[in-house]
């Protein structure tokens, strides 16, 4: 192909913790005083997203999962998959929407196990299916140190984005690949 996009053979799916990265964004806005990136979608404690998430490396993603949970009704439910299913992501000449994983909260709180539990199976069925080559992780949450080790020692690559607030420093020393979501949530 000239000009255009050479596939790398590196199948990769990528597993988004919305419910972290919303709380570390929100934090990061507030606490620290970051000015938010224009190009940024957000819906707090709900949502998070950017445009060139998809492009941090060059991977033949086939699919973008986002996991969040809400405190609400069904309908409340559907519209929050809606509007992440509404998002397209792209690289090069790949494009996808991106697949809701909503789970419903008994009440208010930053964060829920359901998104951490959901992720950990759908990373470990697919690596153990494999059906993909690198698993790419948008979290610093130390709680997936263990998921990401059994990623590699199933013989596939790691890779994590995630905030530079609440980012457990094992993360960098353990996966193949990180990048700070920083710069392209925040302007510089």
């Amino acid at each position: 192909m000239t000009g255009g996009y050479t596939p790398t053979g590196r199948r990769a799916m990528i597993f988004i913790d919305g419910e972290n990265l919303s709380v570390r964004y929100e934090r990061m806005v507030k606490d620290q005083g970051k000015l938010p990136n224009p190009n940024v979608l957000f819906d707090p404690a709900r949502f998070l997203w950017h445009q060139n998430l998809a492009a941090l490396w060059p991977l033949e993603i086939f699919r973008v999962l986002y996991y969040t949970s809400i405190v609400g009704t069904h309908d409340d439910l559907a519209a929050l998959e809606d509007r992440i299913s509404g998002v397209e992501w792209k690289f090069k000449s790949l494009v996808g929407q991106v697949v809701p994983r909503v789970f419903k909260k008994a009440k208010g709180g930053d964060k829920t196990k359901s998104v951490d539990i959901n992720i950990c199976i759908d990373v470990l069925r697919h690596c153990h299916a494999s059906d993909v080559d690198v698993v790419v992780l948008m979290s610093g949450d130390g709680d997936y140190l263990p998921l990401l080790r059994e990623v590699m020692r199933n013989g596939k690559q790691a890779y994590v984005a995630a905030f530079s607030d609440g980012l457990n420093p094992a993360i960098r020393r353990t996966v193949d690949s990180f990048q700070s979501l920083d710069r392209h949530f925040f302007q510089q």
